[in-house]
């Protein structure tokens, strides 16, 4: 494009300051919302990993943990993988040695999963390959945040020396700001031992990552592993299902997980907004040219070409582009950290997410091409519109092109802000049919928190249990608590075991794997604080945990599926864990509780008393008859009472723990929200400017029909039927329009159909209202002008 043009352009533009203020505004607003959307989309989906050729990097089985004889079996069979590593994730332990005494959450790693990933740390070194042998000397690599709040940044914390769970760690390295491997809010990684004779060699609890093979593409990769599963399942003694769902996955569409399809909803959300601004400016350009028409005129009357007029107005559709783009990148600059916050806690990448240059450059780049296509059409009209008698005439004329143009952006922006609408309408009711369901526990009046005991000051025989009981039993004697329990994962904690069994009576077929079912381990009295209804049978005693075997509990879900109902479960006889155990009884049906999300039912499970000495860290639920953070300072008293060294972690209400379930519904219905808002908003102010223009252009027209005896009513008619074709089209399109988007939200949505009649139809008369509303002032004003100084109105 010329550079006079654009100087000519840029004078035009100061000329209009009114015009040229609402046209970057706009653009700012749709390009800011586009520009902090693609920040956190590019930064969690598209940004390469912070790895050695990361398109290599493979998730082996993605969601499934597997043994380390899996691993062990790939290392050596997988054809199609020079790497096979594993991460088990989500181990916690008590820090000691670097302040108070803390819980901290490690994930524990194969030798060679830094090699595998191809990254160095930022200080000192990665673990060994002989440091996972059985015996080997303990060493710790910190995350960099871990690092950075723990540790202040001590450039010389390598070869310091801290206990977990009294154990001596050496901190051996820090990872860079950007190391993340599957799992978010990590403290440190350590090395998983690499011991046959460990109880846990036979445990699924390890997700395994590898590396794609020299010149083996992921497709060839994938085959190879899927062809592999026959002779793995026959070498391991795996049943017949095994290895119907295996597969490889790109590792950074692993690492994205559920949070892709939303942010694939938003990034098409603002795409939206965009095109709404881009037509908004263009409603503006077409009234500007009209307005405009013997500015051209005698432009074209002393030589300039129809190209030249057209270059001219694209030129300034360029200019407002730019300065709204860079209005809207400081805005998104601004926004991007409240949208951050707004994410959910278990969002990965989130140190990736920034407005960098390729952010930035390609949100201008279609911030341009949008104005550009919606500059391109009123340009074209206003140019074919020349002619000698505009200048005799001394005033422009609106033809039925730029009529029709002008029409067709005003419902554009209708339908494509209804889209938005009915996006954040379907994602209300799902959050409020969310919000209905019963988790099967009593979310208002329940504190919980984790207790982290040191395993090692806690290893002679009863002494973790006899813990347990003394902190329960003081803070069931604090004001205001009715109940205390304790759970190795509390429902909506995010974490849970799973455990197979075999029951009494019900033996396998050949081949057919054992059944397994959601495992939690109790103590105190955990169903009366949470509220779980016993529906037959007794709960646990002292007496039951001593024994070597200890009787079971099920939830009403696994009574139903496997032991034939509520009633005919009790008495029933169950064996759980490794194969060729002891058969238990099952003592009590207790009632179901949603575990996982509010809008996944109960998974049948089973409960065990917590025996012996090796008792994990346990999340507390307290009952209270008033506010639960009101008492959080007494508990936390309490604990301390009896062991003050034990770290106190995650002390929360369980009504906020339920709620971080909902994160992900209520990020999409905020942002949805607000773009629909700003969409209608910009919508209704084309609207707006659209009528008021028209009752300028025919001023006349409308004197005349006031003379001839049209009252005022029929006057404020004739408006609004404008409007009312620009509605017609605009929610008639819009509604179409999303219908077919909605499959986007289909599993997004909870008990609500993604082509809902009745958001439709409500949202659809809504925003029919709005523009009608948006119509009636300046209809009004034409209704109430004086018929002869309308007429005496130079045309």
């Amino acid at each position: 494009m010329p550079f006079r043009s654009l100087r000519v352009a840029l004078r035009s533009l100061l000329r209009r300051p009114g015009f040229t203020a609402l046209a970057v505004v706009t653009i700012a607003l749709g390009t800011g919302a586009n520009a902090a959307v693609s920040a956190v989309a590019y930064g969690i989906l598209l940004k390469p990993l912070p790895f050695a050729e990361p398109h290599r990097v493979v998730a082996v089985w993605p969601g499934r943990f597997m043994t380390q004889a899996d691993l062990r079996y790939l290392r050596e069979h997988a054809r199609g993988l020079s790497r096979v590593a594993a991460i088990a994730p989500g181990w916690t332990f008590s820090l000691t040695g670097a302040g108070d005494p803390s819980k901290v959450t490690v994930d524990r790693v194969s030798g060679d999963l830094f090699e595998t990933l191809g990254t160095r740390p930022l200080l000192g070194r990665i673990p060994r390959a002989d440091e996972e042998r059985p015996g080997a000397a303990k060493v710790l690599v910190l995350s960099h945040r871990f690092w950075r709040t723990q540790f202040g940044g001590d450039a010389s914390i390598v070869g310091r020396t801290v206990k977990l769970d009294d154990v001596p760690h050496e901190i051996v390295g820090v990872m860079p700001p950007s190391f993340e491997i599957l799992t978010t809010r990590v403290d440190a990684w350590a090395p998983l031992p690499a011991d046959r004779a460990a109880f846990y060699d036979k445990l699924n609890f390890s997700l395994l990552i590898g590396r794609l093979g020299p010149g083996v593409t992921l497709a060839q990769a994938d085959r190879d592993f899927k062809a592999l599963m026959p002779s793995m399942r026959r070498d391991l003694n795996y049943p017949a299902a095994y290895g119907r769902t295996a597969r490889l996955e790109d590792l950074r569409t692993a690492t994205a997980g559920e949070m892709r399809s939303s942010l694939l909803v938003l990034a098409a959300a603002v795409v939206l907004m965009l095109i709404i601004a881009g037509a908004n400016v263009g409603t503006l350009l077409v009234a500007s040219g009209v307005s405009r028409a013997r500015e051209f005129a005698v432009h074209a009357a002393i030589g300039a070409s129809r190209a030249a007029l057209v270059r001219l107005q694209l030129a300034e559709g360029a200019i407002v582009a730019t300065a709204g783009s860079a209005a809207g990148l400081v805005l998104a600059a601004a926004a991007l950290p409240l949208l951050i916050r707004l994410l959910p806690t278990d969002t990965p990448r989130t140190g990736d997410i920034r407005i960098d240059g390729a952010v930035a450059l390609v949100v201008a780049a279609a911030a341009l091409l949008v104005v550009l296509l919606f500059a391109l059409a009123p340009s074209l009209t206003a140019s074919r519109r020349l002619s000698g008698t505009l200048l005799r005439a001394g005033a422009a004329t609106e033809s039925r092109a730029t009529r029709h143009t002008r029409g067709i952006m005003v419902a554009v922006e209708i339908a494509l802000a209804l889209v938005l609408t009915i996006g954040a309408g379907l994602m209300l009711r799902t959050l409020a049919r969310l919000q209905q369901v019963d988790p099967g526990i009593d979310v208002d009046r329940i504190l919980t928190l984790r207790l982290q005991p040191s395993s090692s000051g806690y290893n002679a025989p009863g002494a973790a249990t006899g813990y347990y009981d003394a902190v329960l039993a003081r803070i069931a004697a604090v004001p205001g608590v009715t109940a205390a329990g304790a759970i190795q994962h509390l429902p909506f904690s995010g974490i849970g075991w799973v455990d197979a069994f075999e029951i009494e009576g019900q033996p396998l077929a050949a081949g057919e794997a054992r059944p397994s079912a959601d495992y939690k381990i109790i103590t105190g009295d955990y169903f009366r604080a949470v509220g779980q209804r016993v529906l037959a049978g007794r709960i646990f005693t002292t007496a039951d945990r001593a024994l070597e075997n200890p009787p079971l509990i099920v939830n009403e879900a696994f009574a139903r599926r496997y032991l034939g109902g509520v009633t005919a479960a009790l008495g029933q006889r169950m064996r759980t864990g490794r194969v060729g155990g002891a058969c238990v009884p099952v003592i009590a049906v207790v009632s179901d509780v949603r575990t996982e999300a509010l809008e996944k039912p109960a998974d049948p499970a089973f409960y065990s008393p917590v025996t012996g000495s090796k008792v994990p860290a346990l999340m507390l639920a307290v009952q209270t008859d008033r506010d639960p953070l009101s008492i959080a300072a007494a508990v936390r008293e309490a604990v301390w009472s009896i062991d003050r060294n034990v770290p106190i972690a995650d002390m929360q209400s369980m009504r906020a723990l339920v709620g971080t379930t909902l994160a992900r519904p209520r990020l999409l219905l905020t942002l949805l929200g607000a773009f629909a808002v700003s969409g209608l908003a910009l919508g209704a102010i084309g609207v707006y400017g659209v009528v008021a223009f028209a009752v300028a252009r025919r001023r006349r027209e409308i004197g005349i029909r006031m003379a001839l005896g049209a009252d005022r009513a029929s006057v404020v008619r004739l408006m609004l039927g404008e409007s009312g074709m620009y509605a017609a089209a605009g929610v008639g399109g819009g509604m179409l329009l999303a219908a077919w988007a909605s499959r986007m939200l289909r599993g997004l949505l909870f008990e609500v159909p993604a082509t809902d009649a009745a958001t439709y139809a409500t949202l659809g008369a809504g925003v029919t209202v709005l523009v009608l509303l948006a119509s009636y002032a300046p209809a009004r004003r034409a209704a109430a002008m004086n018929p002869s100084e309308a007429l005496r109105t130079e045309r």
